[in-house]
């Protein structure tokens, strides 16, 4: 009996010690784990307070002025901003006209800095009904120097309308300057733009309002669009000429293109002509051709 109640004794004691032993052990880790919680908050705070000071150094470092090794660089007039362009593309394009005309355009895109955009159009024809000797002697010529600049980028309802200057030179037509004001109407806010940009289209339109020669205006619509991967492309544009002086109507030339891609940047195109300049019999016309254009986007 005595025996039994040894034994007994001595596996109370031992559970006691036991569950004694646990107990401190329960409590090291729940103070381990109370430790590790505070030392992450800890480090969650630095890291914090790091990124906060990285961030303040960077927005007050001053952007790097570029410095430009050139003769207008040393006497001060050089650009500070690098590159001085943008962006743009280079279009070069040869047809075949059925007038027996060869023609060969050159448009030019730049985007300058301070939101200046400059554009030009460069047309090099042979003289109608050339002798197959002179079919490739481009000596008439057409071009359009174009200067745009938004009237407030930044205001919703002024955002979509440029400031504009056309200087028009060529060998049948006048030596003249433009000023006018230019729509965007794929960024006109509202269904207007929603839907030009819906169907794929720029759709620009240049109210040139005033004309050196003091003649009337012109309205010209200018258009673009590229589908399908750019498999396809349209572009055209009408120049409409109001009031001019010596005429008893109103002139409109307008030119519709589509193209396909060759490979590349090198399109099959077809161009659909209207020239109201011209007599009755010799207006339209029809032009084939290849066009390939040299993009040079930063």
């Amino acid at each position: 009996m005595s025996r039994n109640l040894s034994y007994l004794v001595s596996m109370l004691l031992l559970l006691f010690f036991s569950s004694m032993v646990q107990a401190d052990e329960l409590s090291d880790l729940k103070e381990k784990v109370k430790g590790l919680e505070e030392e992450n908050q800890m480090l969650k705070s630095k890291l914090n307070e790091q990124g906060t000071s990285i961030v303040k150094e960077e927005a007050s470092q001053e952007p790097e002025k570029y410095e430009e090794k050139s003769i207008a660089g040393f006497f001060g007039v050089a650009p500070t901003e690098k590159p001085l362009i943008k962006g743009g593309f280079i279009d070069l394009n040869y047809y075949y006209d059925d007038r027996q005309l060869n023609v060969m355009t050159v448009n030019l895109l730049a985007l300058l800095t301070a939101d200046i955009q400059y554009f030009s159009l460069t047309d090099l024809t042979a003289p109608a009904d050339s002798r197959d000797s002179e079919v490739f002697n481009l000596s008439n010529f057409y071009m359009e120097h174009h200067f745009r600049r938004p009237i407030a980028k930044d205001n919703e309802w002024l955002k979509p309308l440029d400031w504009t200057v056309q200087y028009v030179d060529g060998s049948f037509a006048k030596d003249l300057i433009r000023l006018g004001t230019r729509v965007r109407t794929q960024d006109i806010h509202g269904p207007i733009g929603e839907f030009v940009k819906k169907i794929g289209l720029w759709f620009n339109v240049d109210f040139h309002w005033y004309e050196s020669d003091g003649e009337g205006m012109e309205i010209e619509p200018v258009y673009g669009g590229s589908y399908f991967d750019g498999f396809l492309i349209v572009e055209g544009f009408a120049d409409i000429d109001f009031a001019q002086k010596n005429e008893t109507d109103d002139k409109i030339v307008t030119e519709h293109q589509i193209g396909f891609r060759i490979i590349d940047n090198l399109y099959y195109v077809t161009e659909f002509k209207y020239n109201g300049f011209r007599g009755d019999a010799d207006r339209w016309s029809t032009a084939f051709g290849l066009k390939y254009t040299i993009p040079f986007w930063k």
